[in-house]
């Protein structure tokens, strides 16, 4: 899988993130300025185990695409 470039979300500024838990089937959908799509595992007993992931995905985007990135907030919004 293949992760956007975050370069449209300024260095230093934090990233805001929606997230859709779907309860029945444990999927979690994210949207971002870093990530946009279904988050890779597909069975997360709970939307905070899915926020919990959603962080991790980006701050993996973010170390990958600029590893003297200052770490940022990554603020997650459950609807």
């Amino acid at each position: 899988m293949t992760y956007p470039s975050f370069s449209n979300n300024p260095s230093g500024d934090a990233i805001y993130v929606q997230l859709h838990y779907d309860h029945l089937s444990g999927t979690a959908h994210a949207w971002s300025t870093v990530f946009d799509g279904v988050l890779p595992s597909r069975c997360y007993p709970t939307r905070e185990a899915a926020a919990d992931a959603a962080r991790t995905v980006i701050a993996t985007i973010i170390s990958k695409d600029d590893a003297t990135a200052p770490r940022r907030d990554i603020r997650i919004w459950l609807r």
